[in-house]
């Protein structure tokens, strides 16, 4: 579409034609309010959203209309502009001639997606939630409905703004480590950790691209990590969900000193990786303190938190434990080593209480279910997106998760810092494209076509 104006004052019927006990009129723009409110009434604008009736008269066709004129001042309202909807009584008869006694008065009719693209263009929504207005409409069944819904509300863009920000505060730090290098309040960030960052970034970038791509196949991933105190038991949960021995296991604590990770099955079309991290506790040394960060930063990967702890810890404890993860990560705590102790109750109005032993295996059936359950519960409208945004930004994800995955190589051959900010950069700038922060006429194009009118 050709890039309209954004100054001038729109109007358009929003409501769908046919029969209806209403029609809404919409107006959009600085003049708003002005066309709207008949000369003779000459009431002043009012400064917050209001309501109020307010008849319309058809002078040629000598009727009296008793409407209901709803108003969001500018910053207040889905275009970012003065906005106005007139609501009708009975068929879109009266809305057509208000709509043409508006459009004489000075205001411009509307384009396809033109109050979206305002709200777009004042910030008011990004380029996949507008995507998701149109989703609306278009939608046909109850899942789709829901998809539509979920990315409108920002399901998406809180996903992908979530992980830009971490990467550009990692660009930050990086550029920040070049820069002054040889100032003294400047701590230089381990290699170590720059490239378990790039990985983490890309494997999750590359998780949303198959979900995206894999949608309608029912082929879903998830990320539990086990986490807890040293010692807590979770190097051996580990080894028992993972049916192998990767994880040293000892009676001293602090034996896990990075991470490691295995994927297992836990249905037909559901595999989830599981990952053993370093205790969180005191840090005895600089190494033990950065895998307890690595560690934590694999909350932002993980779909959902196994959180460890002994059978008769103290609940003291338990409750610091908890305080560190945030509230919004979903959750699974568990009793451990339950064959070790007599049971200890944990309260149940707040956590689960699910004892396992990973030594006799006992509880390990019912931790797996509750782990499918939850992924179950989550495979729907989280993991979706509207069609027209899953085909284009396809390529935007693959470009990103390629430059961290480059920039991860860069680290690993002790490459040069500045080509890893590249790399990064190039990455940012792929995420962008998916908001819409950096997009072109041609996109806007094609995005804001598929509107009707009034929308």
């Amino acid at each position: 579409m050709k890039r309209p104006d954004t100054a001038d004052t729109i109007t358009a019927i929003s409501s769908p034609s046919g029969p209806s006990i209403l029609s809404i009129v919409r107006l959009s723009g600085p003049k708003a309010w002005e066309l709207s409110v008949p000369i003779e009434k000459s009431l002043d604008k009012p400064s917050k959203p209001t309501w109020l009736p307010m008849p319309w008269v058809f002078e040629d066709q000598n009727v009296l209309c008793e409407a209901r004129l709803q108003f969001w001042p500018e910053g207040r309202s889905y275009t970012g502009q003065d906005l106005v909807e007139w609501h009708l009584p009975g068929t879109n008869w009266l809305a057509e001639r208000l709509l043409t006694d508006l459009i004489e008065r000075g205001a411009r009719p509307a384009e396809p997606g033109e109050f979206s693209f305002r709200a777009f263009m004042s910030g008011r929504i990004d380029l996949t939630q507008a995507e998701a207005v149109a989703g609306l409409f278009q939608a046909s069944t109850k899942a789709q409905l829901e998809v539509a819904l979920e990315q409108l509300a920002g399901g998406l863009a809180k996903r992908v703004y979530r992980l830009r920000d971490r990467l550009l505060d990692l660009l930050a730090w990086l550029e920040a480590t070049l820069d002054f290098m040889e100032e003294s309040d400047v701590s230089p960030i381990t290699r170590n950790l720059i490239g378990e960052e790039l990985r983490g970034s890309a494997w999750e970038l590359s998780q949303l691209e198959r979900q995206w791509s894999s949608r309608d196949t029912g082929v879903t991933a998830g990320r539990v990590l086990l986490v807890g105190r040293p010692n807590a038991g979770k190097s051996r949960l580990f080894n028992a969900l993972a049916n192998n021995a990767k994880a040293l296991v000892s009676p001293v604590a602090g034996t896990t000193r990075d991470y490691l990770e295995s994927t297992i099955k836990l249905s037909e079309g559901l595999e989830v990786t599981v990952v053993d991290t370093a205790g969180l506790g005191e840090s005895k040394d600089e190494f033990d303190s950065q895998s307890q960060i690595l560690g934590l930063r694999e909350q932002h990967l993980a779909g959902l938190l196994v959180v460890c702890i002994p059978k008769g810890s103290d609940r003291d404890d338990m409750s610091d434990l908890l305080a560190i993860f945030p509230e919004e990560l979903p959750r699974l705590l568990i009793q451990t080593k339950s064959d070790l102790v007599a049971e200890t109750p944990i309260p149940t109005e707040t956590i689960s209480n699910l004892n396992v032993s990973a030594a006799t295996g006992s509880g390990l059936v019912e931790l797996k279910s509750a782990i499918l359950k939850q992924f179950q519960s989550d495979s729907g409208t989280s993991r979706g997106v509207v069609e027209t945004t899953r085909a284009r930004t396809r390529d935007a994800l693959v470009t990103a998760a390629k430059s961290l995955e480059n920039a991860a190589f860069t680290v690993a051959t002790d490459g040069g810092d500045e080509l890893v900010a590249m790399d990064l950069r190039a990455a940012v700038e792929s995420l962008d494209i998916i908001t819409g922060s950096d997009v072109t006429e041609e996109t806007l194009d094609r995005v804001f076509s598929r509107f009707c009118i009034g929308k």
